[in-house]
């Protein structure tokens, strides 16, 4: 979900016509996902609020040097604003080919030390430890749920309609209430299925 730069920077090199069907399936392969209204939440608070519009180039929504208010935001974003398409909050179908690979794992932000440690221990060595350390910043003391609550109706609805398959996809939901929940399938003896 980076540009070839950013990706270079890190060793990562782009897939060249040819190279990709002999090397794919010598590497793994893994989609790191979030729920799709936390993870637009986040790249407001990450990319947008505490950035003068001015400096934040792909969503010119308000005067140079003003910061567009949430809701504002969030609109700009289900209304498809051509000026506020980012790979940061867009739907993971329209980012990378989901469909079109086969993916060893499948880790969810929201239980990524326990399914990174189930990864490691199935496929590489049981002696990996993994511990989260990013949190956003945006405004003190507003929680997801305070985020969510101010969403008007229609941008809600909009902003569902265009998360659809990503929360399908993945088992990321939303109630009535406007809670976030996923479903975490659990593969051991118990066989349950359980909410993160």
């Amino acid at each position: 979900m980076h540009n070839d730069r950013n990706n270079r920077k890190h060793g990562i090199l782009p897939i060249t016509h040819g190279r990709l069907r002999h090397q794919y399936f010598s590497y793994y392969k893994i989609l790191q996902v979030r729920h799709p209204f936390t993870r637009l939440i986040s790249a407001y608070k990450d990319k947008v609020f505490g950035h003068p519009a001015g400096d934040y180039r792909s969503c010119k929504l308000l005067v140079e040097g003003l910061v567009p208010p949430w809701v504002q935001f969030a609109e700009s974003v289900a209304n498809r604003n051509s000026s506020c398409r980012n790979r940061h909050w867009m739907p993971y179908v329209e980012v990378c080919p989901v469909c079109d690979m086969e993916f060893d794992a499948v880790i969810k932000l929201e239980t990524i030390s326990t399914d990174i440690e189930a990864f490691f221990k199935r496929y590489i060595s049981d002696k990996f430890h993994f511990y989260q350390v990013h949190s956003s910043a945006g405004e003190p003391g507003k929680t997801t749920e305070d985020y969510m609550n101010e969403l008007p109706e229609g941008v809600l609805s909009k902003l569902k309609m265009m998360f659809k398959t990503d929360m399908e996809l993945f088992g990321y939901e939303i109630d009535s209430d406007r809670r976030l929940s996923c479903r975490y399938e659990v593969h051991d003896e118990d066989g349950q299925e359980r909410r993160c």
